[in-house]
């Protein structure tokens, strides 16, 4: 009798014991933790390596079932298009328009097109990627055709070695 007890009360101990949560430290190593969230004190791992005894609030609640998951994510992609819409408009419009190509009068030489930043950003951006290169000197393309040279000749003893 005094066994079945025993037995009992171990078993509702460790049900107990995995009522409570493990911090995110002990999550993260995959080891038990002996703190108590409601306590507010640390569990021995975090007070041993002075950590903070955090516990996220996300993994409390029951999982998000799969349909909520695709739901937020449709959502999500939805808000993307339309950004994404708006700012093809956006910058539609300031190429088109006779607005968009107005200086900044007051400043010297040095003129920068009245944009909004974002927009202006964007479209230097592009501007960059699509611009040609400028001609490389005979010192950059002579590093150029030495570096290429000693890629090919450490490829060719590489493949001596390993024959």
């Amino acid at each position: 009798m005094g066994s079945d007890r025993k037995m009992k009360d171990q078993g509702l101990r460790k049900r107990a014991f995995r009522l409570e949560p493990s911090c995110d430290v002990c999550r993260r190593r995959k080891s038990r933790c002996d703190g108590i969230q409601a306590s507010g004190q640390k569990c021995s791992v975090c007070l041993y390596a002075d950590l903070d005894c955090t516990y996220a609030a996300a993994i409390f609640g029951r999982r998000v079932s799969m349909k909520q998951t695709v739901e937020g994510l449709e959502t999500k992609l939805a808000a993307s298009e339309a950004l994404v819409r708006q700012l093809r408009t956006q910058l539609a419009d300031s190429q088109s328009s006779p607005s968009s190509s107005v200086f900044n009068q007051e400043s010297s030489s040095h003129t920068t097109p009245v944009q909004p930043a974002p927009l202006y950003v964007v479209q230097t951006t592009l501007r960059s990627l699509s611009a040609p290169t400028p001609p490389s000197n005979e010192e950059d393309l002579y590093h150029t055709e030495m570096a290429r040279d000693v890629r090919l000749h450490s490829f060719s003893l590489t493949e001596a070695i390993y024959r």
